[in-house]
This record gives structure tokens, sequence and C-alpha cells, in this order.
């Protein structure tokens, strides 16, 4: 995928997340919850940003592999807001999915990227 598509579909991910912690409860789980979501879910965003201003492949790969924690935080905080009752499975389905497709887009730049180190 070219950096410039990953980049917006990850920016769209962070309005997706944001959108979505604005319409949690006002309990303390869920803005806990929420909070973590919101810094996980817009450091998928940034740590592309990041990666794509990257110098050498060696600075890339280790960019890239924070956007995958990023991923795995994310996919953790909307499991966990799932699984807890506070939002509905169908409410972050889409959210997931794309988390999900990211992972792998970002998974297979990983492999790439090592390839040519």
């Amino acid at each position: 995928m070219k950096m410039e598509v990953l980049k917006d579909r990850t920016k769209d991910f962070a309005v997706q997340v944001v959108r979505l912690v604005t319409t949690l409860p006002q309990t303390d789980p869920s803005q806990v919850l929420g909070r973590k979501l919101l810094r996980s879910g817009t450091n998928v965003g940034s740590a592309v940003l990041h990666a794509s201003h990257s110098r050498s492949e060696f600075r890339f790969l280790s960019r890239l592999r924070r956007v995958a924690r990023a991923l795995e935080h994310t996919q953790l905080n909307l499991d966990l807001l799932v699984e807890s009752g506070i939002v509905q499975a169908e409410q972050v389905a889409p959210l997931q999915a794309e988390a999900e497709e990211l992972a792998n887009v970002i998974s297979n730049s990983i492999d790439g990227a090592r390839r040519r180190t």
C-alpha cells in the first residue's frame, strides 16, 4: 500500500476513534478505557506519519513496529469496551475490522522492510 493511502486511512481511523470516545458514557471505567483508546488510536496515525519521514530502513522499521504496537493496544481497548458491556459489539465492529486490516498491512510492511535490511 502506498504511504499516502496509509496516512489517509490511519487519519480516518483516528477520527473514528475520537468520535467513538465522545459517545462513551460518563462513568469512570468507560472514561479510563476511552482515554486509553484515544491515545492508542490516534498514535497509529502519528506513528505512520513519523515512519513516512524516516531517512533509513532501520528507522522506518522501528517506527512501523511502533504503529503495530499502537494497533495492538487499540484492538485491546476496543475489545475491553465490548467485553465489559460499555458498548455494543456492533458499535465498534467497523473500527475493529479497520484495525485488523491496518495491522495486516503494517505486518506485511514490516516483513518487507526486514527483507530489505
